[in-house]
């Protein structure tokens, strides 16, 4: 079963298409967080693109400036969340999803 106390973190490798899924649990919220490793070949990232498809309802942009290699979801109990995330390189050469 699920604690809704403790934080879900995920290690992603951003390599070329990453999506995610993150399932919250009971109680009337709780926090997740997705986190990714920046690729170790190419231009160095600038920052990332994050893209989060709440409850199946389509992709949505939710963060175009990210500098971290994580971002914290804090939903309602019954949620899923799909991110998809992009690097973006110092000319704006944007990677993969």
């Amino acid at each position: 079963m699920f604690d809704p106390g403790k934080t879900i973190v995920f290690s992603i490798l951003i390599l070329a298409s990453l999506q995610v899924s993150i399932a919250f649990g009971d109680g009337p919220e709780c926090e997740a967080t997705a986190r990714w490793t920046p690729p170790t070949t190419g231009t160095p990232v600038h920052h990332y693109l994050v893209d989060a498809d709440i409850n199946g309802q389509g992709f949505i942009r939710i963060s175009s400036s990210c500098q971290d290699t994580f971002f914290v979801f804090t939903q309602p109990n019954d949620t899923t969340i799909r991110v998809k995330v992009a690097g973006v390189d110092a000319a704006n050469h944007v990677g993969p999803f």
